[in-house]
């Protein structure tokens, strides 16, 4: 399905709302990316209704995966991460993302883990209590500053004190 407005202008998408969080969206990355996924997800059904008769909104789901596919292609090595789970804790801590734990996942990246693939991660129960875990966010799209690192969160020791 070819993108509709191929040239150099962004497509409108006004059925869309964003809050933008601890932070602006960098002058040197493209606005027109995120226009682009989510234009794709609005060509497809915007709903759907389960057999147990519950509706199921489809265009975040559409949009993150997308994003995911390109961090799974570029080996989470990406500027752009969807749907990473964040373990808040006090005002002045910074988030921590919720990490992959497989033992695949730290052979395979060492020291430089990607977020975790659970939508549902949690810390485990000592950690809430020894990092002073206060609740669990997911926001829908994250900007990383830097490309080469999977490590989705800002500067601050892991709950392994890595």
């Amino acid at each position: 399905m070819a993108i509709s407005n191929s040239g150099k202008m962004c497509p409108a998408v006004t059925s869309i709302n964003c809050t933008m969080e601890i932070g602006v969206f960098p002058a040197d990355e493209d606005p027109c990316y995120l226009a682009r996924k989510a234009e794709y997800a609005l060509r497809l059904p915007a709903m759907i209704i389960t057999k147990q008769g519950v509706i199921r909104f489809l265009n975040q789901i559409i949009m993150s995966g997308l994003i995911k596919v390109e961090e799974l292609k570029h080996d989470f090595l990406w500027s752009y991460k969807a749907e990473v789970v964040f373990a808040i804790r006090g005002e002045q801590d910074v988030p921590l993302p919720m990490l992959a734990t497989s033992q695949d996942s730290k052979q395979r990246y060492g020291d430089n883990l990607p977020q975790s693939s659970n939508p549902f991660a949690r810390p485990s129960a000592d950690d809430v209590e020894k990092f002073g875990v206060v609740g669990i966010r997911r926001p829908d799209i994250i900007l990383v500053k830097d490309e080469t690192l999977r490590w989705p969160g800002r500067n601050a020791t892991y709950f392994d004190g890595s």
